[in-house]
């Protein structure tokens, strides 16, 4: 492995401590909440996130790699970078506002259902300020967004129990959602002034604002298509089945929900050594990203495998018989997490080689799929046709498709030796040898 690979694996310590508190704090929590609210409040719950994490595209204009890939080439126009990413998502937040607000408004949800669609909605807002993140994510400094994190999980996990303890009703469920991005976007904007910067200092560049939008545009259509490939099944399910069939649903696929952070975590602490290794050694650049394929293999199957095994019992011990509808849904929802692994790392190398009109198309593939298919077999077959579904449409946009044009076709390869890698326990072997090497180069320094 190269050096200068190793300084960004190092840099994961924090972020990983950190997400691994955030992971912990959520499962548990999240075990408490679903019992306390049962599956129809869950639900309610549920199909609103689902509803406006459709739109969640459009108010963030998927900037996190394009900025961070701007900011490692142009780091004298940081400010610049910063106010145009900013002012970018409040303006994709207000459209996407307008539009959710327009269908609640006429729609026939209940009072306190439109409240929980009024709060997680604010949440978005608070989000923009994540654009902060990517000063630390540039300069390899996730330390400083790692201890905000930790901090934030403390305050709302106490928050939440007691919520629980004070037999509140669902609008405060819905209210700690927007509290997790007001206490991020607190914190991060104390460590961003600690480190001597200043928003007030960032700056609207009108020739970067049409920049972003050109290369963005494509990623905000992929991922809206991509959000509708794991959303859309919640809200199929409620229109056919209800409520209370999105809250089994839901509790079913929330493992995979918060197991779904680890390569986000990878992605973002290494994506800037993938991006200076494309620019000074090809060679280099598709070993690190071989690299990363094998081990988002390699962790789903060490979850993926003893979940599977005993499905049953974890869905009956954590959620109780009231879910037993669930447990198919976990089975098969268990294996969607090794294609959204893969997805993560294949988004950003799409970036890196400006090849967003493909992903564009291969997400509207899986999208036609995935809602014809709920169409047809929800109604017949209930929610484990929903799981089914998914994990097809991530199948065929993730994998299968990159056989469909020789600029993908490389990905495919890619991904098929990452399989044969950890099933023929090479990478495991490449890993302990890797070790090995770094524990006698320590041993003679």
């Amino acid at each position: 492995m190269h050096r200068s690979f190793k300084k960004y694996l190092s840099n994961t310590s924090w972020l990983f401590f950190a997400n691994g508190l955030k992971l912990f704090s959520n499962f548990f929590l999240s075990i408490f909440i679903i019992r306390y609210l049962g599956a129809e409040k869950f639900g309610i719950l549920s199909y609103a996130i689902s509803f406006v994490g459709l739109f969640s595209a459009f108010s963030s204009f998927r900037l996190d790699s394009i900025v961070v890939k701007e900011l490692l080439n142009k780091q004298e126009e940081k400010n610049e970078i910063y106010g145009t990413a900013f002012i970018i998502k409040i303006l994709g937040c207000i459209f996407v506002s307008i539009i959710i607000l327009t269908y609640i408004h006429y729609s026939s949800l209940n009072f306190v259902t439109k409240i929980v669609f009024v709060f997680i909605l604010l949440g978005l807002f608070f989000q923009n300020f994540k654009v902060i993140d990517f000063y630390f994510q540039s300069k390899v400094l996730l330390k400083y967004s790692s201890i905000v994190i930790i901090y934030k999980e403390i305050i709302l996990s106490l928050f939440k129990i007691g919520l629980i303890i004070a037999n509140c009703n669902l609008i405060w469920f819905a209210f700690a959602l927007t509290l997790d991005h007001i206490l991020f976007a607190i914190g991060l904007l104390y460590m961003y002034m600690k480190k001597g910067e200043n928003i007030l200092n960032w700056k609207i560049k009108k020739s970067l604002f049409f920049q972003f939008i050109k290369e963005s545009y494509p990623l905000v259509l992929s991922g809206v298509l991509a959000t509708i490939n794991i959303r859309i099944d919640q809200i199929m399910i409620k229109f056919f089945l209800g409520f209370e069939a999105v809250g089994k649903y839901a509790a079913a696929t929330r493992f995979n929900q918060m197991i779904n952070l680890i390569p986000i975590l990878i992605a973002t602490s290494l994506f800037p050594a993938i991006v200076n290794s494309k620019k000074n050694n090809e060679e280099v650049y598709h070993s690190r990203l071989q690299f990363l394929y094998d081990l988002m293999v390699l962790i789903t199957f060490s979850i993926g495998i003893p979940a599977f095994v005993f499905s049953k019992q974890i869905i009956l011990l954590i959620y109780g018989n009231d879910f037993y509808e669930s447990i198919i849904v976990f089975q098969i929802y268990i294996w969607v997490t090794i294609f959204v692994f893969l997805g993560v790392i294949r988004g950003r190398w799409i970036v890196i080689e400006n090849l967003q009109h493909l992903s564009l198309i291969y997400n509207s593939i899986a999208v036609i799929y995935n809602i014809t298919a709920n169409y047809f077999l929800i109604p017949v077959y209930g929610i484990k046709a929903a799981a089914w579904n998914s994990l097809v449409a991530m199948f065929l946009s993730i994998y299968l498709l990159n056989l469909c044009n020789k600029k993908t076709y490389i990905l495919f390869v890619m991904i098929s030796k990452s399989f044969y890698h950890v099933v023929s326990f090479k990478f495991v072997k490449r890993l302990i040898n890797e070790t090995k090497n770094i524990e006698t180069r320590s041993f003679k320094n």
